[in-house]
Protein backbone atom coordinates (compact mmCIF):
# COMPACT_ATOMS: atom_id res chain seq x y z
CA UNK A 1 0.00 0.00 0.00
CA UNK A 2 2.93 2.34 0.48
CA UNK A 3 3.12 2.83 -3.28
CA UNK A 4 -0.52 3.77 -3.91
CA UNK A 5 -1.15 7.37 -4.77
CA UNK A 6 -3.26 9.12 -2.11
CA UNK A 7 -6.33 9.57 -4.38
CA UNK A 8 -6.36 5.87 -5.12
CA UNK A 9 -5.89 5.10 -1.44
CA UNK A 10 -8.94 7.22 -0.68
CA UNK A 11 -11.05 5.33 -3.23
CA UNK A 12 -10.19 1.91 -1.85
CA UNK A 13 -10.02 2.82 1.85
CA UNK A 14 -13.36 1.28 2.77
CA UNK A 15 -12.44 -1.97 1.02
CA UNK A 16 -8.99 -2.19 2.60
CA UNK A 17 -10.04 -1.23 6.13
CA UNK A 18 -10.20 -4.88 7.27
CA UNK A 19 -6.57 -5.24 6.06
CA UNK A 20 -5.60 -2.58 8.64
CA UNK A 21 -5.01 0.44 6.43
CA UNK A 22 -5.79 2.41 9.56
CA UNK A 23 -4.12 4.45 12.25
CA UNK A 24 -0.41 3.58 12.10
CA UNK A 25 -0.52 2.42 8.46
CA UNK A 26 -2.30 5.54 7.19
CA UNK A 27 0.10 7.86 8.98
CA UNK A 28 3.25 5.93 8.10
CA UNK A 29 2.30 6.18 4.43
CA UNK A 30 1.46 9.88 4.80
CA UNK A 31 -2.18 9.64 3.68
CA UNK A 32 -3.21 12.97 5.15
CA UNK A 33 -6.52 12.92 3.31
CA UNK A 34 -7.54 9.90 5.41
CA UNK A 35 -6.80 11.72 8.66
CA UNK A 36 -10.43 11.86 9.77
CA UNK A 37 -10.63 8.06 9.71
CA UNK A 38 -7.88 7.67 12.31
CA UNK A 39 -9.42 6.20 15.45
CA UNK A 40 -6.34 6.02 17.67
CA UNK A 41 -4.13 9.13 17.57
CA UNK A 42 -1.37 7.37 19.50
CA UNK A 43 -1.07 4.59 16.94
CA UNK A 44 -1.19 7.24 14.25
CA UNK A 45 1.61 9.15 15.99
CA UNK A 46 3.84 6.10 15.91
CA UNK A 47 3.22 5.68 12.18
CA UNK A 48 3.68 9.36 11.32
CA UNK A 49 6.96 9.46 13.25
CA UNK A 50 8.16 6.31 11.50
CA UNK A 51 7.26 7.71 8.09
CA UNK A 52 8.74 11.15 8.79
CA UNK A 53 5.55 13.17 8.28
CA UNK A 54 5.88 16.26 10.47
CA UNK A 55 2.53 17.78 9.47
CA UNK A 56 0.71 14.62 10.52
CA UNK A 57 2.70 14.49 13.76
CA UNK A 58 1.56 18.00 14.62
CA UNK A 59 -2.05 17.23 13.71
CA UNK A 60 -2.07 14.07 15.82
CA UNK A 61 -0.63 15.88 18.81
CA UNK A 62 -3.43 18.42 18.43
CA UNK A 63 -5.88 15.51 18.53
CA UNK A 64 -4.47 14.28 21.82
CA UNK A 65 -1.67 11.86 20.94
CA UNK A 66 0.66 11.67 23.92
CA UNK A 67 2.67 8.43 23.81
CA UNK A 68 5.84 10.34 23.18
CA UNK A 69 8.21 7.47 23.88
CA UNK A 70 6.67 5.39 21.10
CA UNK A 71 6.90 8.30 18.71
CA UNK A 72 10.51 8.86 19.74
CA UNK A 73 11.41 5.23 19.09
CA UNK A 74 9.82 5.34 15.63
CA UNK A 75 11.35 8.68 14.66
CA UNK A 76 14.81 7.60 15.80
CA UNK A 77 14.51 4.31 13.99
CA UNK A 78 13.57 6.13 10.80
CA UNK A 79 16.27 8.78 11.20
CA UNK A 80 13.87 11.76 11.22
CA UNK A 81 15.84 14.29 13.24
CA UNK A 82 13.23 17.08 13.11
CA UNK A 83 10.57 14.82 14.58
CA UNK A 84 13.02 13.42 17.12
CA UNK A 85 13.51 16.96 18.41
CA UNK A 86 9.75 17.38 18.90
CA UNK A 87 9.40 14.04 20.69
CA UNK A 88 12.37 14.73 23.00
CA UNK A 89 10.71 17.91 24.20
CA UNK A 90 7.85 15.82 25.60
CA UNK A 91 9.84 12.85 26.96
CA UNK A 92 11.27 12.30 30.41
CA UNK A 93 14.90 11.24 30.76
CA UNK A 94 13.78 7.66 31.39
CA UNK A 95 11.70 7.67 28.21
CA UNK A 96 14.76 8.63 26.17
CA UNK A 97 15.75 4.98 26.46
CA UNK A 98 13.22 4.24 23.71
CA UNK A 99 15.00 6.74 21.49
CA UNK A 100 18.38 5.15 22.10
CA UNK A 101 16.95 1.75 21.20
CA UNK A 102 15.39 3.12 18.00
CA UNK A 103 18.46 5.10 16.92
CA UNK A 104 20.75 2.11 17.48
CA UNK A 105 18.38 -0.22 15.69
CA UNK A 106 18.12 2.14 12.73
CA UNK A 107 21.87 2.77 12.61
CA UNK A 108 21.72 6.54 13.09
CA UNK A 109 24.89 7.54 14.88
CA UNK A 110 24.06 11.25 15.05
CA UNK A 111 20.76 10.51 16.78
CA UNK A 112 22.48 8.09 19.15
CA UNK A 113 24.83 10.91 20.11
CA UNK A 114 21.93 13.32 20.55
CA UNK A 115 19.97 10.99 22.80
CA UNK A 116 23.03 10.28 24.95
CA UNK A 117 23.80 14.01 25.20
CA UNK A 118 20.31 14.49 26.66
CA UNK A 119 21.19 12.25 29.59
CA UNK A 120 20.21 8.77 28.44
CA UNK A 121 22.65 6.14 29.68
CA UNK A 122 20.68 2.90 29.33
CA UNK A 123 23.21 1.34 27.02
CA UNK A 124 21.70 -2.11 27.52
CA UNK A 125 18.71 -1.02 25.44
CA UNK A 126 21.06 0.52 22.91
CA UNK A 127 22.89 -2.80 22.61
CA UNK A 128 19.64 -4.69 22.13
CA UNK A 129 18.50 -2.23 19.45
CA UNK A 130 21.82 -2.43 17.61
CA UNK A 131 21.73 -6.24 17.64
CA UNK A 132 18.12 -6.29 16.44
CA UNK A 133 18.94 -3.94 13.57
CA UNK A 134 22.24 -5.52 12.55
CA UNK A 135 24.32 -2.50 13.54
CA UNK A 136 27.69 -4.01 14.43
CA UNK A 137 29.62 -0.81 15.15
CA UNK A 138 26.86 0.60 17.34
CA UNK A 139 26.72 -2.68 19.25
CA UNK A 140 30.43 -2.37 19.91
CA UNK A 141 29.95 1.25 20.94
CA UNK A 142 27.28 0.29 23.48
CA UNK A 143 29.57 -2.40 24.90
CA UNK A 144 32.39 0.13 25.19
CA UNK A 145 30.02 2.33 27.20
CA UNK A 146 29.28 -0.46 29.65
CA UNK A 147 26.47 -2.60 28.21
CA UNK A 148 26.78 -6.19 29.44
CA UNK A 149 23.45 -7.90 28.79
CA UNK A 150 24.87 -10.04 26.04
CA UNK A 151 22.10 -12.61 26.25
CA UNK A 152 19.56 -9.90 25.36
CA UNK A 153 21.79 -8.99 22.45
CA UNK A 154 22.01 -12.61 21.35
CA UNK A 155 18.23 -13.01 21.32
CA UNK A 156 17.83 -9.73 19.41
CA UNK A 157 20.46 -10.80 16.86
CA UNK A 158 18.73 -14.15 16.40
CA UNK A 159 15.38 -12.40 15.90
CA UNK A 160 16.88 -10.06 13.32
CA UNK A 161 18.88 -12.76 11.57
CA UNK A 162 22.29 -11.16 12.15
CA UNK A 163 24.96 -13.84 12.41
CA UNK A 164 27.88 -11.48 13.00
CA UNK A 165 26.06 -9.82 15.90
CA UNK A 166 25.21 -13.21 17.38
CA UNK A 167 28.89 -14.18 17.15
CA UNK A 168 29.85 -10.93 18.89
CA UNK A 169 27.47 -11.61 21.76
CA UNK A 170 28.74 -15.18 22.11
CA UNK A 171 32.32 -13.91 22.19
CA UNK A 172 31.34 -11.81 25.22
CA UNK A 173 29.77 -14.75 27.05
CA UNK A 174 26.13 -14.97 25.89
CA UNK A 175 24.91 -18.54 26.36
CA UNK A 176 21.11 -18.65 26.39
CA UNK A 177 21.17 -21.13 23.52
CA UNK A 178 17.59 -22.37 23.87
CA UNK A 179 16.23 -18.80 23.90
CA UNK A 180 18.36 -17.95 20.87
CA UNK A 181 17.08 -21.06 19.10
CA UNK A 182 13.52 -20.05 19.91
CA UNK A 183 13.96 -16.58 18.37
CA UNK A 184 15.78 -17.89 15.32
CA UNK A 185 13.12 -20.56 14.77
CA UNK A 186 10.27 -18.03 15.02
CA UNK A 187 11.77 -16.01 12.16
CA UNK A 188 13.04 -19.04 10.20
CA UNK A 189 16.69 -17.97 10.52
CA UNK A 190 18.08 -21.39 9.63
CA UNK A 191 21.77 -20.48 9.87
CA UNK A 192 21.21 -19.12 13.35
CA UNK A 193 19.13 -22.17 14.27
CA UNK A 194 22.14 -24.28 13.34
CA UNK A 195 24.50 -21.97 15.22
CA UNK A 196 22.45 -22.26 18.42
CA UNK A 197 22.36 -26.05 18.09
CA UNK A 198 26.11 -26.16 17.50
CA UNK A 199 26.62 -24.23 20.74
CA UNK A 200 24.42 -26.55 22.79
CA UNK A 201 20.73 -25.66 22.36
CA UNK A 202 18.59 -28.66 23.28
CA UNK A 203 14.98 -27.49 23.05
CA UNK A 204 13.00 -24.90 21.07
CA UNK A 205 10.22 -23.19 22.99
CA UNK A 206 8.68 -21.88 19.77
CA UNK A 207 7.78 -25.18 18.13
CA UNK A 208 8.37 -27.53 21.07
CA UNK A 209 10.87 -29.61 19.14
CA UNK A 210 14.17 -30.97 20.25
CA UNK A 211 17.08 -29.07 18.75
CA UNK A 212 17.86 -31.90 16.35
CA UNK A 213 14.21 -32.02 15.25
CA UNK A 214 14.64 -28.83 13.20
CA UNK A 215 16.59 -30.71 10.55
CA UNK A 216 14.86 -34.09 10.54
Amino acid sequence: MAYLLPPLASMVHAYLRPIKLTNKGICRAGYGELFDSIEDPNEGLKGACQGGHMALVSALIARGASRWHRGLDSACRGGHADIVTVMIEHCSTNELTHGLYGACRGGHQALVNEIISRGCNNFEWGLEGACRGGQLELARAMISRGATRYDWGLMAACTGGHIELAQLMISHGANLWNSGLDRACQRKRLKLVQMMIDHGATRCYNCDKSAAGHFT
